[in-house]
């Protein structure tokens, strides 16, 4: 009989080492899902970030063009009023020196 009960108290240890197991292995799967989920809205979070540099990037060479060519605007204005300047400034002298 004492083997029996020797074999038994063995059996039953190895059952409570399988449970062991197993709820270890229960609990890492979960832990693996819910790692899944972070790293799904971790994802998506880039996702979202990229895209909107990139608008950001596409808005910002719009911007560097309107600046550039309102700043080519702004010049030839200035260059306008000058030769305009200059135009009066001589016209006035011609009829200074005509009166």
């Amino acid at each position: 009989m004492e083997a029996t009960t020797e074999l038994k108290n063995a059996l039953d240890r190895l059952k409570i080492t399988k449970r062991t197991l197993e709820k270890k292995i229960s609990s890492g799967k979960n832990e693996i899902l819910k790692l899944q989920a972070n790293y799904r809205e971790i994802q998506n979070s880039i996702d979202t970030l990229n895209e909107t540099i990139k608008s950001d990037e596409e808005h910002l060479v719009t911007l560097l063009q309107t600046i550039e060519q309102t700043d080519k605007g702004y010049t030839q204005l200035i260059d306008s009023a000058k030769t305009l300047i200059k135009i009066i400034s001589q016209n006035n002298l011609m009829n200074d020196r005509n009166n």
